[in-house]
C-alpha cells in the first residue's frame, strides 16, 4: 500500500471538508430572533437589540447586567391592557363595564398569554437558563408582554394594537370560541346573557366558616326581569364561586334551552343589566 498516496488523498479530503465547513452559513442567535420577529410582524426589526432584550429572561447566564426583559414586560403589560380595553370597547358596543372587564381579564390572563406565546413559537427563541421549566411558570407569557413593549417602542401604539387584535382577539366570534375552549364559565355566561339581552346579577349572600376552618363565600345567580334564581353555590373565594354558579346556570340552560326564550321575552326593567 502506498501510504504516501494515502496521506495525499486524506489531505485532499480534509481540505474539501474544511472548505465546506467554512462556506456553511450558521445562523446566529441574533439573526434567529430577527427572523422570528420578521415572521410575526411582516418586516425586519429596526432595533434588533430591543427585541433581543425582550426575549432575554433574567436567568440567562451570559446576558449583560440589567439586560433582561422585566422593564419591557412592565411596559408591555400596560400596552396590552389599554389595547384590549379599546378593542373590546369597539367590538362590544352594547356591553357594560362588568362584561368588558371579564373579557379583558380572560384575554390578558397569564394562562391565555402563556398559551399564545407557545403558539407563536416564542419558547424556541427565548434566551433562558438551561433546564428552566417553561411549562409550570409564566415566563413565556411575561416574555410575550415584553415583546409587546418592544413593539410599542419601535412601531407605536396603532401598529401594536393591530398586532394584538390579530393575535389575541381577531373577532367577536373568535372571542366567544376561545372563551368556551378555556372553560371560563363566567365569561361564557355573560356573553350569552348579553347576546340575548337578559338581565343578570351575582348576589353575594355572605360567608361562613367551614368545618375545616376555611372561609366559604356563597352566591346566587339571578336572571330575568324578576331576578329568578337560576343557580346557587359557594367556594373558597368569590371568583371561584362566580365560576361555579355560572357553570351550573349554563348546564341548566343547555338542558332546557327554552329558558333563554322565556327570560328574554320578559320586559327588561329601565335600570338595565345588573352585573
Amino acid at each position: 500500500m502506498d501510504f504516501k498516496k494515502a496521506r495525499i488523498d486524506f489531505s485532499a479530503l480534509k481540505g474539501i471538508f474544511l472548505k465546506k465547513k467554512k462556506n456553511e452559513r450558521t445562523v446566529s442567535q441574533s439573526e434567529e430572533i430577527a427572523l422570528f420577529v420578521s415572521g410575526l410582524i411582516g418586516t425586519r426589526p429596526k432595533d434588533l437589540k430591543l427585541f433581543l432584550q425582550a426575549f432575554t429572561h433574567k436567568s440567562y447566564p451570559t446576558a449583560a447586567p440589567g439586560f433582561h426583559n422585566e422593564r419591557l414586560e412592565f411596559l408591555g403589560d400596560s400596552v396590552l391592557n389599554l389595547s384590549v380595553s379599546h378593542l373590546l370597547y369597539n367590538l362590544y358596543p352594547d356591553d357594560d363595564e362588568g362584561a368588558l372587564s371579564q373579557m379583558r381579564s380572560f384575554l390578558t390572563s397569564r394562562s391565555n398569554m402563556n398559551d399564545e406565546a407557545r403558539r407563536m413559537g416564542l419558547d424556541k427563541v427565548l434566551r433562558v437558563a438551561v433546564g428552566t421549566n417553561l411549562d409550570n411558570s409564566d415566563i413565556l407569557g411575561n416574555s410575550l408582554e415584553a415583546f409587546l413593549g418592544a413593539l410599542y417602542i419601535e412601531r407605536g401604539m396603532e401598529f401594536t394594537s393591530k398586532f394584538i387584535q390579530k393575535r389575541l382577539i381577531i373577532s367577536r366570534k373568535n372571542m366567544e370560541t376561545v372563551s368556551l375552549k378555556e372553560e371560563d364559565f363566567k365569561t361564557e355566561f355573560i356573553i350569552l346573557m348579553q347576546k340575548n339581552k337578559i338581565p343578570y346579577s351575582y348576589k353575594y349572600l355572605g360567608n361562613r366558616l367551614t368545618k375545616e376552618g376555611t372561609i366559604s363565600h356563597k352566591f346566587q345567580l339571578l336572571v330575568g326581569a324578576d331576578d329568578e334564581i337560576i343557580a346557587e353555590g359557594e367556594a373558597g373565594n368569590k371568583k371561584a364561586a362566580h365560576q361555579l354558579i355560572s357553570r351550573i346556570a349554563l348546564e341548566k340552560i343547555t338542558l332546557h334551552p327554552d329558558l333563554l326564550e322565556e327570560f328574554s321575552s320578559r320586559p327588561v326593567p329601565p335600570a338595565g343589566i345588573k352585573a
